[in-house]
């Protein structure tokens, strides 16, 4: 049994995601094993970016889980206006990354049977490259600053641990770093200085940055709190990380200083903050799945925030790929159909197919 999802287990059986659908499968715990062929017992049901499937099982055979997901997505850039400009490829996407000089994007998609892969896409040639083939579940293909290297990360050994590769596959990619924790890259820092990640070591997600010059290269924690902290960014000057957390009981995005977080400042409700080139710009994902712009003044050690601008209103189930261009005017996103809603079922009595 292979799957890039994470999986659970109830009364006998185990239960994982397989090509988008929820399967269900007889798991023997004195030996071991799997047992048997798998049934599927919900079908497109939606996951998150770090593996974590939208469905629950009760000891009483009872099942809840929410749909829309699976189907596949146009991969596309679009406008400031919210119109597509380009159609780039239809996929499950789940990442998605503008090289620095915006000609060409590296996306992870989910490919039945073989895991998730990670695409490099040629935006001005129309070409598409496939640049990993582990058939494992890799994912967040950051570009280095000058558009050279790739790192991302990959669960084919067990934990899921960073990686590097050069973005024209010139060379094999290379384990970059390995420790007993889950690791998930989000930016580059502009001078080149960090990577920062957010590293699942516990019940939350919290930032961590490592080092990408020098021989010492030894991870340091930026944010490590009682509550998850997510999707670091790092400003073109260096100076400022926006990320977003659930300190108060829902999704907000801030800033604060970096690599040594100070005082922090809240932009907005949402997810997902992406830095403009001069970083005075910062855009991000608000609660009502709209795409926000708000202007960013720094002031010494201390920020002005403008208005927030709502830029475009997003399908509720457009996934989590959102990064913007270096000069603000292009948005990469991966849309759906609308007819693939999102919605909450329940089924009473899930395990009633498997036993006729």
């Amino acid at each position: 049994m292979q799957s890039p999802v994470r999986g659970e287990y109830a009364n006998g059986r185990l239960a994982y995601i397989r090509d988008g659908n929820l399967m269900a499968q007889e798991l023997e715990l004195k030996k071991p094993g799997l047992v048997g062929d798998p049934v599927s017992i919900a079908e497109q049901v939606a996951m998150d970016d770090r593996g974590a499937a939208a469905f629950s099982l009760s000891a009483e055979g009872k099942l809840a889980f929410i749909g829309g997901g699976g189907a596949a997505s146009v991969l596309g850039i679009y406008d400031r206006t919210g119109k597509q400009v380009t159609a780039i490829d239809s996929g499950t996407f789940v990442t998605g990354y503008f090289s620095p000089d915006g000609k060409k994007v590296a996306a992870s998609r989910n490919n039945p049977g073989k895991g998730m892969e990670i695409m490099i896409y040629d935006v001005a040639r129309s070409t598409k490259t496939q640049f990993t083939f582990a058939q494992s579940r890799d994912d967040d293909p950051v570009w280095s600053p000058d558009g050279n290297t790739i790192i991302f990360d990959s669960s084919r050994s067990g934990r899921t641990d960073l990686y590097t590769r050069p973005a024209n596959g010139s060379q094999a990619e290379q384990l970059f770093y390995h420790d007993e924790t889950d690791k998930y890259p989000t930016s580059w820092s502009a001078d080149g200085k960090y990577v920062t990640y957010e590293d699942l070591s516990g019940r939350d997600i919290h930032i961590w940055a490592v080092p990408m010059v020098g021989s010492e290269r030894k991870p340091f924690p930026v944010l490590e709190e009682k509550y998850a902290t997510r999707s670091p960014a790092t400003s073109a000057d260096g100076k400022w990380l926006a990320y977003y957390s659930n300190e108060y009981g829902k999704w907000q995005v801030y800033i604060t200083s970096f690599p040594k977080p100070g005082g922090k400042f809240m932009v907005g409700d949402g997810t997902n903050p992406t830095w403009r080139r001069d970083s005075k710009e910062l855009f991000y994902v608000d609660s009502s799945n709209r795409v926000v712009s708000v202007e960013v003044t720094s002031r010494g050690e201390s920020l002005e925030l403008g208005q927030p601008q709502t830029l475009k209103q997003l399908p509720l189930n457009s996934g989590n790929v959102f990064h913007v261009s270096g000069d603000g005017q292009r948005f990469l996103m991966a849309i759906p159909p609308q007819q693939n809603a999102l919605g909450l079922n329940f089924v009473v009595n899930w395990q009633a197919d498997l036993n006729r």
